[in-house]
């Protein structure tokens, strides 16, 4: 168990030096000793303290950190890039698990370091701080967004398209449909095709909800009646 903390500036220098190594050597060590030293790294409350623990997938991440970040006000790290870097480094093993040889994947810098700019490109792509923000403002429907069905994949495409749109990504309704339309109970994961370019897909419902937009208020919007204003290449899924 570790106190929650935050990196400074240097130590999230030093983990950015490490992820462009990683991008090179794929055994690159893991800088975990950032993580308490006081050089690096401050304790942000020193009531909360954070298991070191694994996860099947994104939503018993978000489960978990917002367990732990709830005694905190959500004003007070909401915005917090070294917080939210330090717990990408304490979750490490499961943003670039090492395979049986010790190989690491490294994926692009914005799953792992919150800009301090907070862009609104790339925030949302932040592992740590999406799967608590999905859980936080979504609860159990957040498991369309956070559960996914591929190996080694960190978020489902109904997360990409709907998460790159503050606006539709806020509407619990919005959530709760997609909920509704991809989520296998039995299987526990996205429906079979819940993805791609195709009709009924996640990217034509953000571009079916675009044009609702112009006529209704969808935050006002029931799941029962979105469902009804759907077009018919979303009857498969209904």
């Amino acid at each position: 168990m570790v106190c929650l903390s935050r990196l400074n500036a240097a130590g999230i220098s030093i983990f950015e030096e490490f992820l462009s190594k990683l991008d090179a050597d794929p055994t690159a060590r893991v800088p975990v000793e950032l993580l308490d030293d006081d050089r690096y790294s401050q304790c942000v409350d020193g009531s909360i303290e954070v298991d070191q623990r694994k996860f099947k997938n994104g939503y018993e991440l978000g489960e978990y950190l917002n367990s732990i970040l709830l005694p905190l006000p959500v004003s007070s790290f909401t915005k917090d890039a070294g917080m939210w870097t330090w717990l990408s480094l304490m979750f490490f093993d499961y943003i670039s698990p090492a395979d049986s040889t010790g190989r690491r994947r490294g994926r692009e810098r914005a799953i792992y370091v919150l800009s301090p700019s907070f862009s609104f490109r790339s925030y949302y792509r932040h592992v740590m701080r999406s799967a608590w923000q999905s859980y936080h403002v979504h609860g159990k429907a957040s498991r369309v967004l956070l559960n996914t069905s591929a190996h080694g994949a960190l978020r489902s495409d109904v997360s990409e398209q709907i998460g790159a749109y503050a606006d539709i990504f806020k509407t619990r309704s919005i959530i709760r449909l997609a909920d509704r339309l991809w989520y296998d109970d039995k299987k526990c994961g996205l429906k079979r095709g819940a993805g791609g370019k195709g009709s009924g897909t996640p990217r034509r419902l953000v571009a079916v909800l675009r044009q609702l937009q112009l006529t209704y208020d969808l935050e006002d919007c029931s799941v029962d009646l979105l469902l009804e204003l759907l077009p018919a290449e979303f009857d498969r899924w209904r």
